[in-house]
């Protein structure tokens, strides 16, 4: 990874659209707005089947640094989303949604302080479809924060949405291509911590629109599991698998054995494995407090009593 920024680098900004003709206008004047000016904007649309392309090709005429294409067939949002990342060029990448609003220093406020790290993101005020903000929430009211080295958080949890990161662009050539499966956004925010560092900024430089297409919605459904006595029946051990065999993990026993013990788990099997892993993974899975060895003995025992699905 490389760890010194260029003086003035380019910033490329991946925008992917389907059937978004209702919000895009303040969404492209929001990004071709942006203080920054060095960037190029890549914008696919996956066979949308309103006005969206013919309202894109109008808003995006008079610009120089932008990229339209249409898709011949739907390629899903995950795989319209690797697509446009593999047109970028920048140094950095960042992700947009079709129908958020950038706040207009977000690119400048992310390279001042991305630093040496691979992969940057803020937080954004909720808004509704009528641009109005929900009851002051933000993201953060409704993820664990999570920076840092680390990879194990992102086996059970995910607070980086695609629309509030920015990474270097050296990530795209460990995370390529993106499994369908599962949401890149998550994907890139494990990788990026497995190969570098995340880093976090508490301001809000996104206004995220939540309404009933947004494909991240899984960021609202604030997880309770940390207050549950039987929180890991339910994790998605195809995605934790999956993470396990990533060629480039520094920590692959680690994670290895968590699966195989989740794994267990689900099939009714504890026993001295999953003591161990409740002891040693259970507060870093969903960065906790730290606690004493005593404190998380305790956790421990108390999880241990849960009732697992057989």
């Amino acid at each position: 990874m490389k760890s010194m920024p260029l003086h003035n680098p380019l910033v490329s900004i991946a925008l992917c659209t389907y059937n978004g003709e209702q919000y895009l206008n303040q969404q492209i004047e929001s990004i071709i707005n942006q203080t920054y000016n060095n960037v190029e904007i890549i914008i696919i649309d996956d066979c949308s089947t309103d006005s969206t392309f013919e309202l894109l090709r109008m808003l995006t005429k008079d610009i120089k640094n932008v990229r339209l294409e249409q898709n011949q067939q739907n390629l899903g949002f995950i795989k319209n989303f690797e697509k446009a990342i593999s047109y970028c060029n920048g140094e950095y990448i960042a992700i947009s949604d079709q129908d958020d609003i950038w706040i207009l220093n977000k690119i400048e406020i992310l390279l001042k302080h991305i630093g040496n790290h691979g992969l940057i993101f803020h937080d954004s005020l909720i808004i509704d479809e009528r641009g109005e903000q929900i009851n002051d929430l933000k993201l953060s009211d409704m993820s664990k924060i999570y920076k840092g080295d680390s990879n194990l958080y992102f086996l059970v949890n995910n607070c980086i949405p695609g629309h509030a990161s920015m990474f270097r662009k050296d990530i795209i050539a460990y995370a390529m291509p993106f499994d369908k499966r599962f949401f890149h956004d998550w994907w890139l925010a494990f990788v990026a911590a497995s190969v570098s560092s995340i880093t976090y900024i508490p301001e809000t430089l996104v206004k995220y629109r939540q309404h009933n297409n947004n494909v991240t919605d899984i960021l609202f459904k604030r997880s309770k599991n940390e207050q549950s006595r039987d929180i890991y029946s339910n994790y998605n051990l195809e995605w934790i698998e999956y993470l396990s065999k990533f060629i480039h993990l520094k920590n692959v026993k680690e994670i290895r054995f968590i699966y195989k013990v989740l794994s267990d788990y689900r099939k009714g099997i504890k026993g001295l494995p999953f003591i161990k892993f409740l002891v040693n993974y259970h507060i870093k899975l969903f960065n906790l407090e730290k606690k004493s060895y005593l404190s998380r003995l305790n956790l421990a025992r108390k999880l241990y009593s849960a009732k697992s699905i057989k």
